[in-house]
Formats: structure tokens, C-alpha cells, sequence
């Protein structure tokens, strides 16, 4: 069973949740839904929600938005 990556707080995630992230070559925070998770255990962002990011996994770290 994979592990799930915490966020920068030590809180686990969850499908649905709403994430914040700097995705790379953008400086600034973008939000997004987790739609799932990759093998490593990285969050799967609903791209869709923005046009800065090419990846849809937060490779720097990402915090929960609640």
C-alpha cells in the first residue's frame, strides 16, 4: 500500500481536498482539487483548474486549504 505525502503541516490528504502550491516556472499560489494519487504517494491535481501547471503533481510541496 502506498503512503501518502503529508503536507508542509504534517496534515494527510485527501481526494477533494483543496491544495495551494507553487508550481514550477510561476511565482506565486495556485489552488487545486486533489483527484487522486500517484504511485509515490503525490497528490493528482485537477489541471483543468489552472493554466500554470503543465504537471499534475505538486513536486515542491503543497499545503491543504481548509
Amino acid at each position: 500500500r502506498m503512503e501518502r505525502r503529508q503536507d508542509i503541516r504534517g496534515f494527510t490528504p485527501e481526494i477533494g481536498d483543496t491544495i495551494a502550491y507553487n508550481p514550477p516556472h510561476y511565482k506565486g499560489l495556485v489552488l487545486a482539487n486533489i483527484i487522486g494519487f500517484s504511485k509515490v504517494g503525490l497528490p493528482i491535481i485537477d489541471h483543468r483548474q489552472s493554466r500554470y501547471n503543465p504537471n499534475p503533481s505538486p513536486k515542491t510541496g503543497f499545503v491543504i486549504v481548509r
